[in-house]
């Protein structure tokens, strides 16, 4: 039986073994199973069917084609540069 933790528990069997929401637990154990639903510490699952599955069938899609870009030229990929000068800052003065 396949069964889905809905609350926080340790394991009966091994105390190490936490559940936490959303695990998965499988057992054989119908009692054990009852048990854990009874309590809310579990909600049971559906197993999951063996039903073959198909795969998608992909059509075959066009890529798209890149349009040739200029590349730039010289001058225009030169920033213009600029040198500032710093002022001294007020009141401190360097001395020689």
């Amino acid at each position: 039986m396949v069964l889905k933790v809905i609350a926080p528990f340790r394991d009966k069997y091994d105390r190490t073994t936490r559940y936490q929401p959303g695990d998965v637990l499988e057992t054989d154990d119908a009692e054990r199973a009852k048990d854990l639903i009874g309590r809310r510490l579990c909600e049971e699952r559906p197993e999951p069917t063996q039903e073959p599955t198909e795969e998608p069938t992909q059509e075959p899609t066009e890529e798209p084609t890149e349009e040739p870009t200029e590349e730039p030229t010289q001058e225009s990929t030169q920033e213009p540069t600029t040198t500032a000068k710093r002022k001294p800052a007020k009141g401190k003065q360097k001395t020689k």
